[in-house]
């Protein structure tokens, strides 16, 4: 039996898409630090022609309770997403998750 390939948008990968495979044609798989040394795993844009800031880069972190972006593009970040995004960020941490995710 041939494995159907999974196709999803990229605003739609959760961490548990990434335990399956790592590897997803869009963008590349990383592991990004926190400052208090925590392991997450996530993608970013390719760098185009060696720009490689962040409005390129685009960077996001994948955790169980979602996404966490951090690039807006044009659109600033409301006090409501800051909090949803530390929130998702606090939960690893109390949980002692790290790059085994």
């Amino acid at each position: 039996m041939t494995a159907v390939p999974v196709r999803k948008q990229v605003c739609d990968l959760t961490a548990a898409d990434f335990a399956l495979s790592s590897v997803w044609e869009f963008a590349l798989d990383e592991e990004f630090a926190l400052a208090d040394g925590t392991l997450m795993m996530g993608y970013l844009t390719p760098p185009v022609l060696g720009d490689s800031g962040p409005s390129t880069l685009q960077p996001i972190i994948i955790t169980p309770a979602g996404q966490v972006a951090f690039w807006c593009g044009m659109i600033e970040p409301d006090a409501a997403m800051i909090a949803g995004n530390y929130a998702r960020l606090e939960d690893i941490r109390v949980a002692g998750v790290s790059s085994a995710i």
